[in-house]
């Protein structure tokens, strides 16, 4: 279910995006509304709707949803989602980033622990809207053990309005059954000075016993 809210008393349209891993739409069944990757509707001066997918899906379907307002003075509009695991009725709160439309993070760092059962996963966006003749952008990874030690490096290619999600522990094996953090640095391929590409993430923390929860992520410092 994502809620959308508009912060300001003058009416607006609210719009949804959704991708998938390759930055192309990626279409959900909307209760009530059929199976789509865009949706738009009016969102009254401080009001807000509410979309929820039907969850009746065979398999799991993985990407993201980018909500906006009419590109004019005094719309501004925020989003939160909430995940419901069926067979249990759980629910966990995932609070809507403004790394997206702050655009100026072009680093996250996440703090895990992978001991004693835990899992911790990620999900990651590339917003690099730069997208003819991209190849795909370099994201950059940095393991730092609890000391701040960098144990290991690597990278991985994103499309431009792409979505990545993993296990820390199948994808970047040095990761399991330790705690620590890991940075991830993205580097465009193709530079758009008006909207470079910055990412967007969330971790998430796996029970042994099945809980889940999220897990946020947050701009390291340089200085």
């Amino acid at each position: 279910m994502i809620t959308i809210i508009n912060l300001r008393p003058t009416a607006t349209t609210a719009s949804v995006f959704c991708g998938g891993d390759s930055g192309g739409p990626q279409a959900f069944e909307w209760a009530g509304m059929g199976t789509h990757a865009s949706l738009q509707g009016p969102l009254a001066g401080y009001g807000s709707i509410e979309i929820i997918t039907q969850g009746t899906a065979a398999t799991t379907s993985q990407g993201y949803c980018l909500v906006t307002a009419t590109n004019a003075p005094g719309n501004d509009v925020a989003a939160f989602a909430i995940y419901s695991y069926v067979p249990t009725g759980q629910q966990v709160s995932v609070p809507a980033s403004p790394v997206a439309l702050a655009n100026t993070r072009n680093s996250l760092i996440l703090a895990f622990d992978n001991t004693n059962g835990y899992a911790y996963g990620v999900a990651l966006v590339d917003t690099n809207t730069s997208v003819t003749g991209n190849p795909g952008d370099t994201v950059k990874w940095s393991l730092q053990d609890t000391g701040g030690n960098v144990i290991a490096t690597g990278s991985f290619l994103m499309a431009p309005l792409g979505h990545k999600a993993f296990l820390l522990a199948n994808a970047i094996p040095a990761t399991a059954k330790i705690r620590g953090t890991i940075t991830f640095t993205i580097v465009d391929s193709v530079t758009d000075p008006t909207l470079p590409g910055t990412l967007v993430g969330l971790g998430l923390r796996a029970a042994p016993w099945g809980a889940l929860t999220s897990v946020d992520m947050f701009e390291p410092m340089t200085y």
